[in-house]
């Protein structure tokens, strides 16, 4: 052991990078959401983190390496880990009540949660190189078996954190087990020095899992839970709803609004979100609603309403987190249905081997509050819908987005897209009170008939939800969305530049 131990510190400390790497988007997810912006800000912060503890650690170890410093190295680097566990609700909590754009506050949070501990880990391969180098002859393979072993690391860690730890453990403790396998890594280098340092390491970081068990006890008493599954970080909170005054429980991925909500003091069919009441205008457009198709179910709120108010109909949905499922389950009252079909992949991929006939397809996914899944949005995915509907099928997609200016490029994007493929498309805002250059909730609604509706209806909430038609002209400023280019996020930037 002896022998490869600075191969098997090196492994260790690469694998420890990526799991920070892996869990720090869950970490951040609640407060700054899942973005492209946010996972490029942590990316690209630990990648500068990373080349300043190289060029650190290389210039460090030119002075008498040793492995007692190699230790303390290693040991800040696990209470670096143990500091941001400890601070990062409150850095959090701080910059998303900011005024800062979210580019700005990625960069700040990641910079401060995430840049200390990996330009520790990064001085690490470096250093170990010089302890490790003896001959210059064979420097050159001696450099590259260490960097390599270090790679595998990182990746065995990417493997670990995103297919067990991420899926069974929050993020408190992953980032508790990165701090003990590091302070057991330094043990390793030196067990003589820094020894008490050591200990105490130890200390905290057990006192710390046990804290963490009693938080999270305390926190289901209080109404809000804390809920990892393989594809999100999930908050379900018990609230008060200030407006109505009534008891809601949310499901929240990120800090933009809540993606399902129900009532504790009614039939978990009634509905809380007002956009979620726009997809029953499909039986207004498609008067023969039997088989309907939901991508996007999060906690199966419209699902049920559905299920309820067209008890002749079934429905499939396509969710592609199962753990989602588990927690509509456990917490938003989802019951077996003979007619809920319930299918975890991603939406597209459904779409592209589909071979059933819908009367109506509702499109309601989300990779961030404000972003659909860009491979939903473009002229491939349109066509895949349509040939997956009845003749009078409909398509009823849920947007965040404005009508004009800057902030509306992403809806006439795939405004203009669903044009190419079905004969009509409606927009209806819901809330008409919002002018068109603000960023709301935008339906979009398309026919496979060109029949003509004089929107008009007996039923006093079909008629208010139709009063909100937009008829105005719709610039086509912006092109066709495809899979070879989907700027969706890029178009949705000033949602971003904003606070919210």
């Amino acid at each position: 052991m002896r022998r490869y131990k600075l191969e098997f510190i090196v492994f260790v400390c690469g694998a420890a990078v990526m799991i920070l790497e892996m869990v720090g988007s869950r970490i951040v997810a609640p407060y700054l959401g899942t973005s492209l912006i946010v996972w490029t800000g942590i990316i690209g912060v630990i990648l500068a983190s990373l080349s300043i503890g190289y060029a650190w650690g290389g210039k460090l170890a030119d002075k008498n390496p040793t492995f007692t410093r190699l230790s303390q190295i290693i040991i800040l680097s696990a209470f670096s880990v143990l500091v941001l566990a400890t601070i990062q609700l409150l850095v959090l909590v701080f910059f998303s009540n900011s005024t800062l754009s979210l580019y700005w506050q990625t960069i700040f949070v990641t910079i401060i949660l995430f840049a200390p501990s990996s330009i520790l880990l990064g001085m690490i391969s470096p250093y170990a190189v010089r302890l490790k180098m003896k001959d210059v002859a064979t420097s050159g393979a001696l450099v590259g078996n260490l960097y390599a072993i270090s790679t595998v690391g990182s990746i065995v860690g990417t493997f670990l954190a995103g297919f067990v730890l991420m899926a069974f453990f929050n993020h408190i403790k992953i980032l508790l087990f990165i701090g003990i396998a590091l302070v057991l890594v330094s043990f390793l280098s030196d067990y003589r020095s820094w020894r008490w340092v050591k200990l105490f390491a130890v200390i905290m970081f057990f006192s710390a899992f046990a804290f963490d068990g009693v938080f999270v006890h305390y926190s289901a008493l209080l109404g809000l839970r804390d809920i990892n599954t393989s594809y999100n970080r999930v908050l379900v909170q018990d609230i008060v709803n200030q407006i109505s005054n009534r008891p809601v429980r949310l499901l929240k991925t990120d800090k933009g609004g809540f993606q399902s909500a129900i009532y504790l003091d009614s039939t978990p069919a009634e509905l809380v979100a007002e956009y979620n009441k726009y997809y029953d205008l499909a039986k207004y457009f498609n008067p023969n609603l039997n088989t309907v198709l939901t991508i996007g179910g999060a906690a199966y709120n419209y699902p049920r309403h559905f299920l309820e108010k067209f008890p002749s109909a079934s429905m499939d949905v396509v969710e592609i987190d199962p753990g989602m499922t588990k927690i509509a389950q456990q917490y938003f009252s989802l019951k077996p249905d003979d007619r809920l079909n319930v299918f975890h992949e991603d939406g597209r991929v459904y779409l592209n081997k589909n071979k059933k006939s819908y009367d109506a397809i509702f499109v309601d996914a989300f990779s961030s509050w404000y972003a659909v899944p860009h491979h939903l949005t473009t002229l491939e995915s349109a066509r895949a819908m349509y040939r997956s509907m009845s003749d009078g099928g409909v398509v009823t997609m849920n947007l965040i987005s404005a009508i004009d200016g800057d902030g509306g490029k992403f809806f006439r994007a795939e405004y203009r897209t669903l044009k190419v493929v079905f004969p009509q498309v409606y927009v209806f805002r819901v809330y008409d009170t919002v002018a068109a250059d603000q960023v709301q909730n935008i339906i979009l609604l398309a026919t496979k008939s060109d029949r003509q509706m004089d929107f008009k209806s007996d039923d006093v909430e079909m008629r208010r939800l139709l009063s909100n038609l937009y008829t105005k002209n719709i610039s086509e400023d912006v092109p066709v969305l495809t899979d070879n280019y989907a700027p969706v996020e890029s178009y949705l930037a000033k949602l971003a530049m904003t606070k919210i």
